[in-house]
């Protein structure tokens, strides 16, 4: 079992922004989320096996662009090699 909690801080342009949440994992199963100063957020649900890791995200985060508030999906998946050890 794992709980990590952060803080951090980010400025795009002049958009500063206070990040603060958590991830955590037990055994195979991962789940996080944080809030932004700003009131966005971001959500992640997943598994992570020995070769391979599979996350999904849902964030709200403001478009500069069109100055609304927009939700997105995201699924990422990680693959891992086998590493040689290099003597």
């Amino acid at each position: 079992m794992t709980f990590s909690p952060f803080v951090a801080y980010q400025q795009f342009g002049d958009k500063p922004e206070i990040w603060g949440g958590m991830n955590y994992k037990l055994q195979k199963f991962i789940i996080g989320g944080s809030v932004s100063s700003n009131k966005e957020f971001t959500a992640s649900i997943g598994m992570k096996f020995e070769k391979f890791k599979l996350v999904y995200r849902y964030d709200v985060t403001e478009s500069v662009l069109m100055g609304v508030r927009v939700g997105s999906h995201n699924i990422g998946i990680r693959f891992n090699a086998n590493r040689k050890n290099i003597q």
